[in-house]
């Protein structure tokens, strides 16, 4: 439905009335904080929607979901280790301290967290089936082949392969912000 504007609440003035110039501007005058209210109204819904939500409102979405924009990453490339790159062997890497972070915070852009929140929601609604939690992650991670593996002991696999991700979208799948898993079942996750 269309917001309404003043002209349509002027044109009902039943014609008694209509000719009377000053009585036109009073019930424009009238009408016209309501005919404002009418449009954020309607813009406030389509701003809040998820297809159309950015920044702040994208957020209170993703809060009333169950999901934040803010990931932890691993750091790598960045602490000192022996069986890694010339980067972080001797005279390179940073000794890491006993309370330095292995992980830093990341915030997901607008699209990326739309399409998380979008899964989420999904995994919500879910019962837990391995055709659904297939639908899950196809919609957390399009075009990403992932396996999923009931071993039936009360036990899931999930394959990945680690090429196939950025450090961003393993963490969010590693770390298990869209709840792919059934009660009382445990899950692994095995990159290659």
């Amino acid at each position: 439905m269309a917001a309404r504007t003043v002209p349509d609440y002027t044109g009902l003035i039943i014609s008694q009335h209509a000719d009377k110039p000053n009585f036109l501007a009073t019930v424009g005058i009238a009408v016209d904080p309501f005919v404002a209210l009418q449009s954020m109204g309607a813009a406030a819904i389509l701003a809040t929607t998820i297809d159309n939500a950015r920044g702040v409102p994208l957020d209170w979405i993703g809060q009333w979901v169950g999901i934040t924009r803010r990931v932890l990453v691993p750091i790598s490339g960045v602490y000192f280790s022996w069986n890694t790159t010339v980067a972080e062997g001797w005279n390179s890497g940073i000794w890491k301290g006993e309370f330095d972070p292995s992980g830093g915070i990341s915030e997901l852009p607008d699209n990326d967290y739309r399409v998380l929140i979008k899964a989420k929601i999904k995994a919500n609604n879910s019962s837990g089936t391995i055709p659904e939690i297939y639908d899950i992650l196809d919609a957390a991670f399009p075009g990403i082949a992932i396996d999923v593996i009931d071993n039936q002991d009360m036990t899931m696999e999930v394959l990945y392969t680690i090429a196939d991700f950025t450090p961003i979208k393993e963490a969010i799948l590693i770390q298990g912000l869209i709840p792919i898993k059934p009660a009382g079942v445990s899950i692994t996750y095995t990159g290659s």
